[in-house]
């Protein structure tokens, strides 16, 4: 566990453990990750909300139908949901690319004090950013689980419609595959990550006290 007696503002290291740059790049790829298959995870609720939308205002205008105006409804609320969701994940991966290119640009791993200084801004993006992670985090479950549930019910439907050509088994099972797989990374993704914000929260913790520490002495010159 990396402590800090110093606020990011003054990039002041008093101990660093040994491993420091390792952890530090394990925890910027587990940031990156997470954004990432969120990006990708808005996009699908974009191209579904807009299916949705279009499929069911396509059959409005050959006749009325309350159903098919609450889903059209719901699939063009849903683009818009996801299309938030996406410009906040974009903001916030693009605090995390600038502390990455700042490290390929500074060679952050031969300089302690650079590397300490980009730690301690890798944990203040996740102070600022706190509440949009959480729900970030919630979201990448949520559609795990989706993709998860979407895998079974291909199996169950390929078998309850008893496919019996190879093709349209091959066909099925591989989707099923392409689900899990996904599930699996949604859920699994923010479970690793949840282990490194922990680190940040005792770092920030960290730095905290030295702030406090550090406010006193000055209010008392």
């Amino acid at each position: 566990m990396l402590y800090f007696n110093a606020t990011p503002s003054l990039h002041e290291v008093i101990e660093m453990e040994s491993g420091v740059e390792d952890k530090f790049l394990r925890e910027l790829r587990s940031f990156s990750s997470l954004l990432l298959i969120n990006i990708a995870f808005s996009g699908v609720a974009m191209a579904l909300g807009v299916a949705l939308a279009v499929a069911n205002i396509q059959a409005l205008l050959s006749g009325w139908n309350a159903l098919n105006l609450a889903v059209s409804a719901a699939g063009v609320a849903g683009f818009v949901l996801a299309m938030r969701w996406l410009v906040s994940v974009v903001e916030l991966f693009d605090g995390v690319d600038e502390i990455r290119d700042e490290y390929a640009r500074e060679n952050g791993g031969k300089d302690r004090r650079v590397l300490a200084g980009l730690v301690a801004r890798l944990a203040a993006h996740y102070r600022s950013n706190r509440k949009t992670i959480s729900r970030v985090i919630l979201l990448t479950r949520a559609a795990g689980l989706c993709f998860v549930a979407n895998g079974v019910f291909v199996l169950l439907q390929s078998a309850l419609n008893g496919q019996a050509e190879w093709a349209g088994l091959a066909g099925a099972v591989a989707a099923a595959v392409v689900n899990f797989g996904v599930g699996a990374a949604g859920l699994s993704v923010p479970r690793f990550f949840i282990g490194y914000s922990r680190c940040w929260e005792e770092r920030l913790e960290g730095i905290s006290h030295a702030e406090e520490r550090l406010s006193g002495l000055t209010g008392g010159e």
